[in-house]
């Protein structure tokens, strides 16, 4: 790995061409002092920028390029229990985002079992696959959960249109 130019990289903040200039630990069948130091920095840094482009990703909802960075995050530091928690939540952003007939509704059914004796008014099953619009997942809880004045709430707040 050529360090100056991965420093310049996280310097720039071009934190993805970063990622591809790390391969792997500096001088790994060295133990000086000097260099173990300086081994255990540029390798926190590649996991700070790994971490970076997990959350970017996720933030611009490509899941996909989100655990394809969340994997290498694991492997780069397989103690890191944020990249477990990251992991876990886009996997389920997967599977509650993806095509038809993966099993959405039966994993949202499940969910729903498990934590019913959590609330003592029950969950309330609201169907989202006909709603087409953003602006309509707002009044289609409210409605089926019979609490109409969410609606006029959350439009006075700039949540929905």
């Amino acid at each position: 790995m050529d360090v100056a130019e991965f420093e310049a990289a996280l310097d720039r903040g071009d934190v993805r061409a970063a990622i591809e200039l790390y391969r792997g630990d500096v001088l790994p069948t060295c133990y000086d002092d000097w260099i173990v130091s300086e081994r255990e920095r540029l390798h926190a840094h590649y996991v700070e920028a790994l971490t970076q482009v997990v959350s970017d990703a996720e933030g611009q909802r490509d899941f996909v390029a989100a655990l394809q960075y969340g994997q290498r995050a694991l492997q780069a530091d397989p103690l890191r229990e944020e990249t477990y928690r990251q992991l876990m939540r886009l996997h389920a952003a997967i599977a509650l985002t993806g095509a038809d007939g993966i099993g959405k509704t039966r994993l949202a059914l499940q969910i729903a079992f498990d934590v019913l004796n959590d609330y003592t008014d029950g969950v309330w099953w609201v169907d989202l696959a006909p709603i087409s619009q953003a602006q309509l997942v707002t009044p289609t809880v409210a409605t089926t959960l019979k609490t109409p004045g969410v609606c006029d709430w959350s439009r006075n707040r700039g949540l929905y249109r």
